[in-house]
């Protein structure tokens, strides 16, 4: 935090070399710290925001998405590719302070990571053509599969952890989960959408849609499209927003 107040006010910023083909980052909101998982060499980075000084952690082959949960106390990693390439897809926990590994074995070609912030609860994104979204206990490692569209990549979880919303880039849609019943609907976007993002009071969410070259804002209320916001190129990532956007 301290690192990036001094840069704001002097105009300079870092540049921390982490693992090769870094392919998704994540945030330990108490103690500060970034995950990087580094798709091209199989690990995740894990950078100390003070000192940049990095521990480096192996994972599975091809680690994309990674997720902290609430209380900075386990790291979730999204393998492609389970170590040795017979195991199918995988998913890493880390543990924040031991930084030791556990491996789930899910299957699939897991991909976006997200954890619910009142359950604890994890949630997987598995972009085989058969989309699914991996739903695993926390506590025992039990994982539910819930059918969604076709090739998911993004998903995020509102706030308060009552809704779900995965990107569904092969269907053009966004699915939305109840996380208390798993009961499902489907929204139509724009074309390619990957990233997925919820406000930070929950009232709105953002869908990057790559191939459009759009953002869909979808109203948690209503769970409809209320605006749709050009910005060309390809845009596609989208985490939890902390502005005031409402």
């Amino acid at each position: 935090r301290r690192l990036l107040n001094d840069a704001a006010a002097s105009g300079m910023v870092a540049t921390v070399v982490v693992g090769t083909r870094p392919s998704g980052v994540a945030l330990d909101r108490i103690g500060g710290r970034v995950f990087v998982a580094n798709q091209g060499d199989a690990t995740v980075s894990v950078v100390d925001p003070e000192s940049l000084d990095i521990d480096v952690v192996a994972v599975d082959t091809a680690p994309m998405g990674v997720a902290v949960d609430a209380d900075a106390r386990r790291v979730y990693v999204a393998n492609q590719v389970g170590t040795g390439g017979g195991t199918g897809g995988t998913v890493s926990v880390i543990d924040a302070d031991t930084l030791a590994v556990t491996r789930l074995v899910v299957g699939g070609s897991p991909f976006g990571v997200a954890v619910n912030p009142v359950s604890g609860v994890v949630y997987v994104t598995s972009a085989r053509t058969a989309g699914e979204l991996l739903v695993i206990d926390p506590g025992t490692g039990a994982v539910q599969r819930r059918a969604v569209g076709t090739t998911p990549f993004g998903v995020a979880v509102t706030p308060d952890g009552s809704k779900v919303y995965v990107a569904n880039a092969g269907s053009g849609t966004v699915t939305v989960v109840d996380a208390a019943t798993l009961a499902a609907k489907t929204v139509t976007v724009g074309a390619g959408p990957f990233g997925v993002g919820a406000n930070l009071s929950g009232s709105r969410v953002f869908v990057a849609n790559q191939a459009a070259g759009t953002v869909s804002v979808l109203s948690t209320a209503t769970d409809a499209v209320v605006a749709t916001v050009n910005v060309g190129g390809t845009p596609i990532a989208f985490g939890t927003l902390v502005g005031p956007i409402n």
